[in-house]
């Protein structure tokens, strides 16, 4: 079991509770309790729910995932979305161009897509 270290979350990452279901960081508490909801399109009729940092696992990338995410591959390996460029590594992680970050996981993609474009990296509604 991987754990997310607390500082590397925001809210509006996605995250895995233990159970294997993903959910969204609603808010975060202190450092060890955060509010999960669930990944939209999905509606909540009821109340965000808390959960203790021991239980949030971080979601591994995969070729699906950036699909869903709105990254569209450019060829053996490569992927891009406006103005952020992925490619796999010699691990199989994804590295930026330019940046040479090791990214394995979605919340560390959500963050560092804000960094570099300005807007929040989301699910989109609809499947390739």
């Amino acid at each position: 079991k991987i754990m997310i270290k607390t500082k590397e979350l925001r809210v509006g990452n996605y995250v895995s509770i233990n159970n294997g279901f993903e959910m969204l960081v609603h808010s975060i508490l202190q450092h060890d309790t955060v509010y999960l909801d669930f990944i939209p399109p999905l509606i909540n009729e009821a109340d965000v729910w808390e959960e203790d940092f021991k239980n949030i696992n971080p979601i591994q990338i995969t070729e699906d995932i950036l699909f869903k995410l709105g990254f569209k591959e450019k060829g053996f390996g490569d992927w891009r979305k406006n103005r952020l460029y992925l490619s796999r590594d010699s691990k199989k992680h994804f590295v930026t161009n330019g940046f040479f970050v090791e990214i394995e996981y979605v919340h560390q993609l959500q963050n560092l897509y804000f960094a570099v474009t300005g807007e929040e990296l989301v699910f989109s509604s609809t499947e390739p």
